[in-house]
């Protein structure tokens, strides 16, 4: 079994630029979105030095290589 470790700011970003992808936006809207996601993540960033819980862990199936 493996296991995928992520770290949680890269989830919050991916989220933000699909939810993006999925929506027709003026040029404005885009600007507030990549705001608010530059933002979070640098919020994020600060916190996920701070944090003892910094990663999502996703288990696959199969073998280790």
């Amino acid at each position: 079994m493996m296991q995928l470790k992520i770290p949680k700011q890269d989830i919050l970003a991916q989220l933000i630029i699909q939810l993006e992808s999925h929506f027709i936006l003026t040029n404005i809207e885009k600007s507030v979105i990549t705001d608010y996601l530059d933002l979070a993540l640098e919020k994020c960033e600060s916190n996920f030095w701070a944090s003892s819980n910094k990663y999502f862990f996703i288990e696959m199936g199969g073998q280790k290589m």
